[in-house]
């Protein structure tokens, strides 16, 4: 019999796959939204660019509603399955396939409508709008139509004792003999994907932020807002939720609230520390950031609890600001040792001196990402970022090489294994290294790293 062989399959492979994309399908609702919403939006004639095309469903729509050409843009592999299926439906000739990421495509002619569903159960943390942003300036006729085009997310408190008694509680006590209370703090800094039904939702939800996705679109890299919460009745709290609400166009919406069912998006849970009991008169604060950039989101989150006279009984905050996109893992087995603190600071900053970001910006970046740094330390955790490199200019640059080491340094906190610091290094630079070989040089370079951390 002949062996059977195997070979790695790059993450972004793994991702595509046709189940992924099979589970969206199915969701009726999702697709008979977007296709009544693209019926009303594209016009015969019209060109359309589709951002994120994947199984190429939304292009598709655009052609049977009448558009002359379809520029349809997707970055991973699944685009050659477009293809396929284009073809073989007879609507090749009206369509062609880009592969890449938007912000680096040109195309010949401006579109009258860009379309996209590049919504997570967050609405944003697809990158959504950095991207329409982007294709809005480049890519629309004036007065040219965005699907979708409005976005909103929202905030709701709940009570969900199942989520701490399985993922959380059991970590507070010893197994075995052994004190595993690490782990109790890597999953309060996890956001948990699930439905919550109405039954779970103990205030009315609150508006956190409403995006106009047109050509004057524009966002800011920093969110931060703090929402108040008046509690009606004795409940039980164990965080809150966000999802989204969307307008396709002006008559038709789409939304993974909880009252919409269960569809392809789940709502995202932001834990806090403990089950905690309140009283009719509480009040609740709820502080959220975001950071946003071209390819990641950055959230940390702080609940308050005040009695009605606004003594303050309960004061949780978020300390470990993981990227939405990648989920906290368990540690792994090969661990590199643990910096200076303040060296994994000015690493970090090294590592995003790529020629278009300004002190400002990374100002701002630093104070997303820990609202508890002070403006000195991060002025001069900055001012011996730039005497590194030799300048005081607007945006340094550093080699790719250069800066993935510093990256790689910047993660050497005592909690991330070598695997996770390897997906963040391929995260950030996939063109460059494949998941194996970030690996690989990540253990290749932990001496080197850790020798330039403490010279910086």
């Amino acid at each position: 019999m002949e062996e059977m062989r195997f070979r790695e399959l790059p993450f972004a492979k793994l991702k595509d796959r046709s189940y992924s994309h099979q589970r969206l399908l199915a969701d009726q609702t999702r697709c008979e939204s977007f296709r009544a919403a693209i019926q009303e939006a594209v016009k015969p004639g019209d060109v359309v660019v589709d951002l994120g095309t994947g199984s190429g469903l939304l292009a598709f729509f655009a052609v049977q509603a009448g558009a002359r050409k379809v520029y349809a843009i997707e970055l991973g592999p699944i685009v050659r399955y477009a293809e396929r299926i284009a073809k073989r439906n007879k609507l090749d000739d009206k369509i062609e396939f880009i592969r890449g990421v938007s912000y680096d495509i040109e195309i010949p002619e401006l579109a009258d409508v860009v379309i996209g569903e590049n919504l997570g159960s967050l609405g944003i943390e697809e990158n959504i709008l950095p991207m329409y942003q982007d294709a809005a300036r480049r890519f629309l006729k004036p007065g040219g139509r965005m699907l979708p085009n409005k976005l909103a997310v929202s905030i709701a408190l709940v009570s969900d004792t199942g989520i701490h008694s399985r993922y959380i509680d059991p970590w507070r006590s010893k197994m075995y003999g052994i004190d595993f209370d690490t782990f109790l703090h890597i999953q309060l800094q996890t956001l948990f994907l699930g439905h919550f039904d109405d039954e779970r939702i103990i205030t009315l939800p609150q508006l956190y932020s409403e995006s106009i996705l047109d050509q004057n679109l524009s966002y800011s890299e920093t969110t931060d807002k703090t929402l108040q919460f008046d509690i009606d009745r004795p409940t039980t709290l164990s965080g809150f939720i966000a999802y989204f609400d969307a307008s396709l166009t002006d008559s038709i919406r789409i939304t993974n609230a909880p009252s919409s069912g269960k569809g392809s998006w789940d709502q995202v849970y932001f834990p806090i520390g403990e089950l905690l009991q309140l009283k009719r008169g509480y009040k609740i604060s709820v502080r959220i950031k975001f950071y946003t950039t071209r390819s990641d989101v950055i959230v940390s989150w702080r609940v308050t609890i005040a009695q009605e006279n606004g003594e303050t009984v309960y004061d949780y905050r978020s300390t470990r600001y993981p990227p939405l996109s990648m989920p906290a893992d368990l540690i792994g087995p090969i661990k590199p040792p643990e910096i200076d603190p303040e060296n994994r600071w000015i690493a970090f900053v090294l590592s995003r001196f790529d020629g278009s970001i300004s002190r400002e910006q990374l100002k701002d970046m630093l104070h997303a990402i820990d609202p508890e740094l002070s403006g000195n330390f991060i002025e001069r955790t900055l001012d011996l970022a730039f005497t590194y490199v030799g300048t005081q200019s607007i945006s340094p640059e550093l080699e790719v090489s250069e800066r993935m080491n510093f990256l790689i340094q910047s993660h050497f906190d005592g909690l991330l294994c070598c695997d996770e610091i390897a997906e963040i290094i391929w995260t950030e630079f996939p063109e460059t290294f494949s998941p194996s070989h970030a690996l690989l040089r990540i253990q290749q370079n932990i001496e080197q790293c850790v020798a330039s951390a403490i010279g910086v």
